[in-house]
């Protein structure tokens, strides 16, 4: 895999994002939701702590059309490209929802909080966070899971 490469999904991944029609595992999900046509193959890939795990998932969303490479202007490079894209600190988007559920929950949060804690990437993390969108939405209402998910999504970005 070309490690510049930048993808962005397909009207069938958009469609898998908002209803998990297509039955993907929950990491190739998570994997997708991080395509976001500004992250490249090397950042996507950096997320996950095994490559060859993370380049079957990418794998499987191109083979499946749920992403496709993103049609890039062919011009000459810059003398002096833009900084790349600072990675996603996997500590704040821990902190932001270990914070949420202890105000929604209080000392119940512990049993959710020790699953985020111990996610050591961010497509386990993501994962995790739908789950807990679900979670959220059952004891806080649609409008605070709403809130949460809006929030997990400006963090990656």
């Amino acid at each position: 895999m070309d490690s510049s490469t930048v993808y962005t999904k397909t009207a069938r991944g958009s469609e898998e994002i908002a209803s998990r029609s297509h039955g993907l595992s929950s990491r190739v999900r998570a994997m997708l939701i991080m395509v976001d046509g500004r992250r490249n193959t090397a950042a996507l890939l950096a997320q996950n702590p095994d490559r060859a795990e993370a380049e079957s998932y990418l794998a499987a969303l191109l083979d499946g059309g749920f992403i496709h490479a993103a049609i890039q202007p062919s011009v000459a490079p810059a003398e002096n490209p833009p900084p790349p894209a600072p990675a996603v600190d996997i500590g704040t988007v821990k902190q932001y929802i270990n914070s949420t559920l202890h105000s929604l929950l209080g000392p119940d949060a512990d049993m959710f909080t020790v699953k985020v804690d111990a996610a050591n990437d961010m497509p386990t993390l993501l994962t995790l966070s739908v789950k807990l969108h679900e979670v959220i939405q059952g004891i806080g209402g649609k409008k605070k899971a709403d809130d949460f998910k809006e929030k997990i999504s400006s963090l990656l970005v």
